[in-house]
C-alpha cells in the first residue's frame, strides 16, 4: 500500500494530466482524416460559440494552424489633408 501525504488526492487534476499527454504519431492520412472530422463536427454543431466547439477549434488549430491574417488597411488620413487626387485639381467624373 502506498502512503499518501496530506493534501495529496492521489489523482492528478486535469491541467496536470493534459500537460503530460503527448501528441500521438499520426501519418498524413490520419491527420487529414482527423482534421476533416473536426471541421465537419464544428460545422454541424448548432451552437458555434459553445465551450465544446471552442475546444474543438483549439484542437484543430494545433493540428492545422490557420493561415496568417492579411495586413490591415492603412489608417485614413486626417480630415485636414487633401487626397492626392484633389491636391492635383483633378476630380473623378469631370472633364
Amino acid at each position: 500500500m502506498v502512503a499518501h501525504q496530506a493534501g495529496d488526492r492521489g489523482v492528478a487534476d486535469g491541467a496536470e494530466r493534459a500537460g503530460s499527454l503527448a501528441m500521438p504519431d499520426l501519418d498524413d492520412g490520419e491527420k487529414a482524416a482527423l482534421v476533416e472530422l473536426l471541421r465537419d463536427t464544428i460545422a454541424a454543431d448548432p451552437y458555434p460559440k459553445s465551450p465544446r466547439v471552442r475546444a474543438l477549434r483549439r484542437v484543430l488549430d494545433k493540428l492545422e494552424p490557420p493561415p496568417p491574417r492579411p495586413a490591415p488597411y492603412p489608417h485614413p488620413k486626417p480630415a485636414g489633408e487633401p487626397s492626392l487626387l484633389l491636391a492635383n485639381g483633378k476630380r473623378p467624373g469631370r472633364r
